[in-house]
């Protein structure tokens, strides 16, 4: 930001003129901003461009980080347990939170008996209520908001885990791809 720019930038008022040209910009003539920090998807839902750029990109990383999830996945499957893994694209809904996911965002393909364990983030927790009807027991874990030894004892007590990661956290370093957590899994399933 340059010297000139610095004083129109606090002029009293402006953000909320900012604010009303957006708005007649997108309800009245159905334009985005040019930036590209906004793209229209599927029934004019919003979500954020840089998004749509980097989900694109397969990187070495991400390839380690879903193959480190994969092992996790068979670890759980191997003690008898079912496991469902979803990888949410990289589209932020700049709504927040979404009041409805848009479609391809469901973890599951029909309602799963027995207990449930989902497991994700916070946009899996803002579509609790879309997953919640695909089963019929189901607990919601919170990654980031439980210690790894609840996490652990919660895998264990459940017929089936529910993995939903979004696509820019599948990293080498992701605690669930990493072989310290598989082997802590491993062992409390044994």
């Amino acid at each position: 930001m340059g010297l000139r720019q610095a004083p129109a930038d606090r002029v009293a008022g402006r953000s909320t003129a900012v604010r009303g040209k957006s708005w007649f910009d997108f309800h009245v003539l159905r334009e985005l901003p040019t930036s590209g920090k906004v793209v229209r998807g599927p029934n004019d839902y919003l979500l954020l461009g840089e998004d749509f750029t980097k989900a694109c990109k397969q990187t070495p990383g991400f390839r380690q980080g879903l193959d480190g999830l994969a092992e996790l996945a068979e670890v759980i499957e191997r003690s008898g347990r079912k496991v469902v893994f979803t990888a949410g694209p990289n589209k932020s809904s700049v709504v927040e939170p979404p009041a409805v996911v848009p479609d391809g965002h469901r973890a599951g393909a029909g309602l799963l008996g027995g207990k449930s364990l989902i497991i994700g983030d916070s946009f899996s927790y803002f579509a609790l209520g879309n997953l919640r009807p695909l089963f019929a027991d189901g607990t919601f874990l919170w990654t980031g908001h439980v210690s790894e030894a609840d996490l652990i004892a919660a895998i264990k007590g459940a017929d089936t885990v529910v993995i939903q990661i979004v696509q820019r956290s599948i990293t080498p370093g992701h605690a669930f791809a990493t072989k310290a957590f598989r082997d802590k899994v491993a062992a409390a399933l044994r």
